[in-house]
């Protein structure tokens, strides 16, 4: 049997601290840097879903004035 190089680690977590996390380590990252994310994601999403990436995707943010 492979002796293991790395020890696995377990971290428990409540749920809400999770949630922090997750808002702490996004809002570290450059606004570039979460757009390209976002757009990698639906890139996977699409290609997993239709085989290719659309030619359009409907417009589904609108801007107001607050």
């Amino acid at each position: 049997m492979k002796q293991r190089k790395m020890a696995m680690v377990v971290k428990h977590v409540d749920m809400n601290e999770e949630d922090a996390s997750d808002v702490a380590y996004w809002l570290n990252k450059t606004v570039s840097e979460r757009i390209g994310e976002v757009t990698r994601l639906r890139l996977a999403y699409y290609q997993w879903l239709l085989g290719d990436y659309p030619q359009h995707i409907e417009k589904s943010v609108t801007k107001r004035k607050l």
